[in-house]
């Protein structure tokens, strides 16, 4: 039931005056203005507050499930960067210039020798048909040589000069000066023959004995143990035998193939024997010799034929892996023997290539060789990234540098880890790549 509303209430508040006579002291209330005292507003009751508590539940799951797909997020996250993760390194490795001035070296016919050596000697014969100028009336008997062997006695067999010889036609042919045949040895239980190197001349003059026969025996041994123990072999062709009217090789004409030998047959042979090289060797230019022989005392019936040229390419090979360590070790003295595996040369085939000894013969026989090297070549070092890859498993980022500068074919290097906030590098070799360069 609604309150009934106040008037406004007026109160009158009366001042007392004090009148003084002259004995009595009267107080009189003397009134004041009336103040009006304003009248109170009714109290509105306001509805009563109502709270839906379902909407307050609905707002709160919806943050819950926020927040949880962005844990979840996060773990997918985390989870991808851990199977993505890699380190990627890039190193550049070390480089140098190895300059040799005139290095000595020497090589070895030895399993022990630093340096391996092989020969390779060629010979070969080719025919040049060339236009005979000169003519005149001959008796002329073939000429050649052969080598004489001796399987029969350990001691030295003696030929006297003018022995006869002859072929598997029957020709006879005479020794043309004495020799010793050396005795034979047994090396590894084999019969090593003794031999000797000698020229015979036709015992008739005329062309039947021009020709290439192989295979000699001494006349004096036929029928007896010595015949087949004791025996020749043709080293060059008999020529040279001539009857008659003949043409003869003149003077310039001989010029001219000895400048054909030494130009275009030479370099033909040295490509020959270049071929013949064994993979892991390296021929050089200087390391090889090429010598001939012209048949100069050819005639002819006709005013042209054929003349033999017999040339002999003999080359001095090294092997290169042997090659390399010798130079490393002679211009790096103070090199690792972990640090020397890291270590390739290029270049090598380059150098300059010299006998010590100038009149060096290349045969068959040669046991050492000293020989120098001059020239730069380019050394480069390469790191084991295998080995770099197992150091490198699992540490912590802040060591990388340290492995890395323990190698001494590393230059410089740059490192990327990716997820950038892992502090460790992989625990798989696999997830680690090295690029050198």
């Amino acid at each position: 039931m609604p309150k009934p509303i106040m008037q406004d209430i007026i109160i009158k508040k009366s001042k007392v005056v004090r009148v003084i006579n002259n004995e009595d002291v009267l107080l009189i209330r003397k009134s004041e203005p009336e103040r009006k005292i304003p009248t109170p507003k009714p109290i509105q009751k306001s509805a009563p507050l109502y709270i839906d508590y379902r909407k307050n539940r609905s707002h709160s799951y919806v943050w819950l499930k926020i927040i949880l797909i962005i844990i979840s997020l996060i773990i997918v996250t985390y989870g991808v960067f851990n199977f993505f993760e890699q380190t990627n390194i890039n190193i550049k490795v070390k480089r140098d210039i190895l300059s040799l001035n005139k290095e000595q070296f020497i090589s070895l016919k030895s399993k022990d020798s630093a340096i391996n050596f092989e020969i390779i000697i060629s010979d070969d014969q080719e025919s040049k048909t060339v236009a005979f100028n000169e003519s005149s009336v001959v008796s002329e008997k073939a000429k050649g040589s052969i080598v004489l062997y001796n399987e029969y006695t350990t001691k030295a067999q003696s030929i006297v000069v003018n022995t006869f010889v002859e072929d598997s036609t029957g020709k006879a042919y005479r020794i043309d000066k004495t020799v010793s045949i050396p005795g034979y040895k047994l090396v590894g239980g084999k019969v090593v023959p003794g031999q000797v190197s000698v020229g015979i001349t036709a015992f008739l003059d005329g062309e039947s004995y021009n020709g290439t026969p192989s295979n000699f025996t001494i006349t004096a041994f036929k029928n007896t143990p010595k015949a087949k123990k004791i025996y020749g072999k043709a080293t060059t062709p008999m020529t040279g035998g001539a009857k008659g009217l003949v043409y003869k090789l003149k003077s310039n004409d001989k010029d001219q193939l000895v400048t054909y030998t030494n130009t275009i047959l030479k370099e033909k042979m040295l490509a020959k024997i270049s071929a013949l090289i064994p993979a892991g060797y390296i021929l050089y230019p200087n390391a090889s010799t090429f010598s001939f022989q012209i048949d100069e005392n050819i005639t002819s019936k006709e005013p042209s034929g054929s003349v033999t040229i017999s040339t002999t390419t003999s080359a001095f090979i090294l092997e290169e892996k042997d090659l390399v360590k010798s130079i490393i070790k002679n211009t790096m003295p103070d090199v690792a023997i972990s640090e020397l595996k890291e270590v390739t040369v290029g270049s090598v085939k380059n150098l300059v290539f010299n006998f010590v000894n100038k009149n060096q013969a290349i045969t068959k026989d040669m046991q050492s060789v000293a020989f120098t090297l001059t020239g730069d070549v380019n050394a480069v070092w390469n790191p084991d990234t295998l080995s770099l890859k197992q150091e490198l498993v699992g540490i912590h980022k802040d060591s990388i540098k340290q492995i890395l500068e323990k190698d001494p074919g590393i230059a410089s290097s740059t490192v990327k880890v990716f997820p950038s906030w892992k502090s460790n590098l992989p625990t798989k070799q696999e997830k680690i790549h090295i690029k050198a360069e």
